[in-house]
């Protein structure tokens, strides 16, 4: 077992997103998922990223979360999958399709240092994201990000493909299923309004955020594929427009899967790189260079003190 899953308790209700708990071997764990989906093609998506617990005895019983590669040594994933973490805690493969042939499949880095949105909420899951600057730059294909408004760019209905090494069992009374290789499913893009009328935590679901799936189930993204990206494409243009975050259940009817809405955070995206890249080169403490620009309220940042 990987993972393991618990309820939000809001309000007084247990009718919240499924939160991360940690497992008897001290993996991470969260609410998103591959659900009757096929294994993805070997090299299909390499930019598709892996984040592995340092102490595991494989990249297999060490997966805990997805990310996508933006290049120069830049990683993107949801905050839930790295707060409270050290960057010693874990490593990243970039470009791996099978998670038991890591040695011949991709590359790994190190963690150089972690952000995550100073505005993330550990109860709503609103703004769950984050960047990984790692020690290296690997010179590999990285992924586009979506710069215009989703919301309005996106139809509803419009096919959406998330994929990940996260549990493939969506029946909640059997034991978890976690592939070694990677899957993915499309999902069509849900309108807000719809998924706010689903009550709940959808209620609260803002511009920071998307919804994708059927409202009959059986299709969605699940535990150990959070962090990883929900992407759109048209023609020969692929575009991630999303981030796995959070759903009630797994491909259960009566609820979507929630994704962070990559175009809404593309400026701290940039500010983020842009100022952590400056303060690099001039030799002086990314945390009081930003400080001293009074952007240090634009995220939280420790440098080895896994957030």
């Amino acid at each position: 077992m990987r993972n393991t899953i618990g309820l939000l308790l809001i309000g007084g209700l247990v009718a919240g997103p499924v939160v991360a708990t940690e497992s008897t071997e001290g993996q991470t764990s969260f609410s998103t998922r591959i659900i009757d989906g096929d294994e993805a093609q070997k090299d299909q998506w390499p930019f598709m990223t892996a984040l592995i617990r340092s102490q595991a005895s494989n990249s297999y019983q060490g997966q805990f979360c997805g990310a996508s590669y933006l290049g120069d040594g830049w990683v993107l994933t949801a905050a839930h999958c790295v707060d409270n973490k050290r960057s010693d805690d874990f490593s990243v493969h970039i470009g791996i399709h099978d998670l038991l042939k890591a040695s011949t499949q991709g590359q790994t880095a190190q963690v150089k240092a972690i952000y995550i949105h100073h505005s993330y909420d550990k109860q709503t899951y609103a703004n769950d994201i984050a960047l990984i600057k790692l020690t290296t730059e690997p010179n590999l294909a990285s992924i586009t990000l979506a710069k215009n408004d989703m919301h309005g760019e996106l139809l509803a209905g419009t096919e959406l493909t998330v994929m990940g090494w996260g549990n493939t069992e969506k029946d909640p009374d059997k034991e978890a299923i976690y592939p070694s290789t990677l899957y993915q499913v499309n999902v069509p893009y849900v309108l807000r309004s719809n998924c706010q009328n689903l009550g709940g935590n959808y209620h609260y679901i803002s511009d920071n955020a998307l919804c994708a799936g059927f409202i009959d189930g059986g299709k969605d993204s699940c535990q150990g594929d959070s962090g990883g990206p929900l992407i759109h494409q048209y023609e020969d243009e692929i575009k991630q427009v999303g981030i796995v975050s959070w759903g009630d259940g797994c491909a259960q009817p009566q609820a979507y899967g929630v994704y962070t809405n990559v175009s809404y955070f593309n400026d701290w995206i940039q500010d983020t790189i842009k100022y952590s890249s400056r303060s690099s080169s001039s030799g002086g403490s990314i945390g009081w260079s930003l400080f001293g620009l009074g952007l240090l309220g634009w995220f939280r940042f420790r440098k080895g003190v896994r957030l």
